[in-house]
């Protein structure tokens, strides 16, 4: 936003950046997981520590998920305040074309 002497105006193009960035990050995250991930399976049974590792492993990839999850949802957000933005500008354009034509 940047300030001015009737409010305020949005640049629709950095809340694009924005959203697309969000996106971006969430994306990111999922893959670094990903390319540490190991199946639990796969864990030695005879090793003391196995559910201890598998219990905190699926406490991260939990907290990955809503990390993930909430930064989609802020990309979604940040896209539909920008669609309506645009929105609005076009309506409020067209309209004041309408009173300039009609006058």
């Amino acid at each position: 936003m940047t300030p001015d002497q009737q409010g305020f105006t949005v640049d629709l193009a950095e809340l694009a950046v924005l959203a697309r960035t969000a996106d971006d990050f969430a994306d990111a995250i999922r893959t670094a997981w990903q390319r540490d991930w190991f199946e639990d399976d796969k864990w030695p049974d005879t090793d003391p520590l196995r559910t201890a590792v598998i219990t905190y492993r699926r406490s991260l990839q939990a907290a990955m998920e809503r990390l993930a999850g909430g930064t989609e949802r802020l990309a979604e957000h940040l896209e539909a305040v920008r669609a309506g933005y645009q929105e609005t500008d076009a309506e409020a354009a067209s309209a004041i074309e309408r009173v300039l034509r009609d006058r």
